[in-house]
């Protein structure tokens, strides 16, 4: 009999011990897991691909921030010196400052030639 209220005890436990810690995990109570979450959310907030055309490249620029962006795949950098909803004007690290305007009918930011 002794035995068996020992077990019972120990089993009671358990139990409630996985309901606390079920409970505990369903309210997003551990304050590590809800910093990286959140971080994760800011910085997916913060980073924003936008497709590029230039007649030399088609490329994925990442905006970082309100007057950064690069190309994702070598990484060259540029500061935004204007942004409209249709365009953006870009002075790049390396080279010179272009012109990108939204094609309609893609989406897509092409390089504005010359006149």
């Amino acid at each position: 009999m002794k035995k068996q209220l020992i077990l019972f005890i120990i089993l009671l436990i358990m139990l409630i011990a996985i309901l606390v810690g079920y409970t505990v995990a369903k309210k997003n109570y551990d304050p590590l897991q809800r910093l990286i979450f959140e971080t994760s959310q800011k910085q997916e907030d913060m980073i924003t691909p936008i497709q590029f055309q230039h007649p030399d490249w088609t490329d994925t620029m990442i905006l970082e921030g309100n007057n950064r962006m690069y190309r994702e795949s070598i990484l060259d950098y540029a500061t935004i010196i204007e942004k409209t909803p249709d365009s953006y004007t870009i002075k790049w690290d390396k080279w010179g400052t272009e012109t990108f305007k939204k094609d309609p009918n893609d989406g897509i930011y092409k390089k504005v030639k010359k006149k």
